[in-house]
């Protein structure tokens, strides 16, 4: 059997190692956005419905502190405290330190368990 000596080191193209990752890639950037939307579906969206719509959608008998969280649009928007969230910030996210009891009481008659805050964070920090 003869062994073939490259001359020339093999080269790929940025357009060709662009497409094998989109291939070879474990999470495609759709299946990311779905990993994503599934993680919002399945822990965080139950317990803003269990938790915080009686009080915070458009169907509360009494929106409480003029705050709607039913939407993307209304989390960030925030109340008159400042923005409920903020993508990918933590830190500067209100709705984190009123689970936590920090500054406010969110929901304010019990404190939510540590995991499903950590929830709310990886959400925020996605």
């Amino acid at each position: 059997m003869q062994r073939r000596q490259l001359t020339k080191p093999n080269r790929i193209s940025v357009p060709a190692m662009s497409i094998a990752w989109l291939v070879f890639c474990p999470q495609a950037p759709a299946e990311i956005a779905e990993e994503k939307i599934q993680f919002f579906r399945s822990k965080i969206e139950p317990v803003l419905r269990q938790e915080c719509y009686r009080c915070h959608s458009p169907e509360a008998k009494e929106v409480k502190g003029e705050f709607l969280l039913h939407n993307r649009e209304s989390l960030s928007k925030g109340g008159p405290s400042g923005k409920a969230i903020v993508p990918g910030k933590v830190g500067d996210s209100l709705l984190i330190s009123a689970l936590k009891h920090v500054d406010l009481e969110m929901p304010p008659k019990k404190r939510l368990s540590d995991t499903i805050v950590a929830d709310f964070e990886r959400w925020i920090e996605m």
